[in-house]
């Protein structure tokens, strides 16, 4: 008998028996951006090769899933008498300490249940003493400890200081587009009064947390060099994050602020996506962004900061330009992309290619199921 076909019974049959709870934070009609994403998609992908899964979250609104309106100890008792009417054999817990017990204390009643937990985000600094003590705790006794990136793993462990000793596993994100129709586009031109014949720059959702803020200001530095070079170029930043008004003012101060375009939060991300002509992630830390995959997925020539599991899709020069989180140096290669057609071709052919063969919801889910 082949491994594929092992393979295909091995899939059918849990497709068939299996149930799975997946806990969160952030679920959908919620401001959760990547890990809202993550999580919407990752589901469609499991319920698409026949997964039932059912959703626990506290940020969202979704009538066929359940909202938890509380945290702490409450969403702990609330989330358990959940967990016993649904019977799940698989949970995946991500978010924050009260979302990750549960499905330890239900464990007790259920020793045959799996639980999985999955980390999305970078940590920027050790954690406290006691949350080091809590965490450690509970990823000790949990079956898997995932993460979204190879990169991420080795976060968690040195800067955070956590350790794990238990089975790893990555689980990269994929990327799902939707191309927007010529009358989305042409009314977000309008709207946002974006001149023609000029190279626009896009940064998806760099504005809510610092370590990206910090990254659309070198973005909106570099904007300043080339336009004191007497290069123009337009620099977009979508969604209305905690340092929005702080960026504002930044480019008014440098002078810039006829420059670069701060949308707020976007309906359609893609609008943007279809119009710019390079997508830039420029950020100071990162798990795998999926604004980055879904640029790579519509065929976007990519300038990015080495960070994170960033290298783990980019490889500089091939499909996408890795540059160090300096404004001079990000400028150039701004400069040596607007200038250079053949290679913004070839950079965005090679981008597709990689996300279509490797960064899929598909890939995503299948590569779960491999792990029960």
């Amino acid at each position: 008998m082949s491994n594929s076909y092992v393979n295909y019974l091995y899939w059918k049959y849990f497709s068939i028996n299996m149930k799975l709870v997946i806990i969160t934070y952030y679920w959908i009609n919620s401001d959760g951006g990547g890990i809202r994403e993550y999580t919407k998609n990752f589901v469609y992908g499991l319920k698409k090769i026949g997964i039932k899964t059912k959703v626990i979250f506290i940020k969202g609104r979704d009538s066929s899933n359940y909202k938890v309106s509380y945290e702490g100890l409450k969403f702990i008792l609330k989330t358990l008498k959940i967990l016993r009417a649904e019977k799940p054999d698989v949970i995946l817990s991500q978010g924050v300490w009260y979302t990750e017990i549960p499905p330890l204390i239900y464990k007790i009643f259920n020793f045959k249940l799996k639980t999985f937990i999955l980390f999305h985000t970078q940590q920027p600094k050790k954690f406290r003493f006691v949350k080091r003590l809590v965490y450690q705790f509970i990823i000790n006794h949990y079956d898997k400890i995932g993460f979204v990136s190879k990169a991420l793993e080795k976060n968690v462990q040195s800067v955070a200081g956590l350790k794990i000793k238990k089975d790893v596993f990555i689980l990269y994100a994929g990327a799902k587009i939707k191309e927007p129709a010529t009358s989305e586009i042409g009314e977000f031109k309008n709207k946002f009064e974006i001149p023609k014949n000029i190279p626009i720059l896009l940064g998806l959702g760099l504005t809510a947390v610092k370590y990206k803020a910090e990254g659309a200001k070198l973005l909106i530095d570099a904007v300043k060099i080339l336009k004191d070079k007497g290069k123009k170029v337009i620099l977009i930043l979508t969604r209305e994050g905690k340092f929005s008004q702080m960026l504002r003012e930044y480019a008014k101060y440098i002078g810039v602020s006829d420059s670069v375009i701060f949308t707020g939060d976007v309906e359609n991300p893609f609008v943007p996506l279809a119009l710019c002509d390079i997508y830039t992630h420029i950020s100071l830390g990162e798990g795998l962004p999926i604004a980055l995959l879904e640029a790579m997925a519509m065929g976007k020539p990519i300038i990015a900061t080495p960070v994170g599991g960033i290298p783990e899709a980019i490889e500089n020069g091939k499909n996408g330009i890795l540059v160090e989180p300096d404004a001079n140096k990000i400028s150039k290669q701004i400069e040596k992309l607007v200038n250079n057609k053949e290679m913004r071709m070839r950079l965005a052919k090679n981008a597709k290619s990689t996300a279509q063969e490797k960064f899929t919801w598909d890939n995503t889910a299948k590569n779960f199921l491999k792990m029960l």
